[in-house]
């Protein structure tokens, strides 16, 4: 958790990491939104024509997201749970243009995703959850009875001085 936890904090650590495993990080920040919306003249009608067809291509998913023109089908269950397949389609009919296949992805982004996947603990579903959160609910409580212990020892001790 906490190793994939440094990657968004330290830059250093970010080019490392992804270099142990033998990719080259595009680079971080930004959220990958041009930062301006569209609006869909045409209505959802289109939308669910795309889903439609993503359905249809993708039998076996397990999430779809619809965006503007964009669909993100994801069909892992287990392990990176960011692998999707994206698909772009007509705003106007619905129609399917051009696939992005998560299989055919760079390196890095498929690197990104496990380290997603990793830290949250979603990489093996929800028996792996509970054990993160488990393991989290240690790392904090841990410090606190530290901290408890001590002030009790330096009480005593202080109690023992007075008498």
């Amino acid at each position: 958790m906490s190793l994939t936890g440094l990657t968004w904090s330290f830059g250093w650590y970010n080019a490392a990491f992804y270099k142990l495993f033998g990719a080259v990080n595009a680079g971080r920040g930004g959220n990958g939104h041009g930062g301006t919306e569209q609006k869909d003249s045409q209505g959802y009608a289109s939308w669910q024509a795309a889903l439609n067809g993503a359905k249809a291509a993708c039998p076996s998913f397990r999430q779809i997201t619809v965006g503007h023109g964009t669909l993100k089908v994801s069909s892992a269950r287990y392990g990176n749970t960011r692998a999707t397949d994206s698909y772009t389609f007509c705003p106007s009919t619905g129609r399917l243009l051009k696939a992005k296949l998560y299989a055919d992805a760079a390196r890095q982004n498929k690197i990104r995703g496990w380290i997603y996947s990793v830290h949250v603990g979603s990489f093996g579903g929800l028996a792996t959850r509970l054990l993160w959160f488990v393991a989290a609910l240690l790392g904090t409580a841990l410090p606190l009875t530290g901290y408890y212990l001590w002030y009790k020892r330096t009480r005593r001790r202080r109690q023992a001085k007075q008498t």
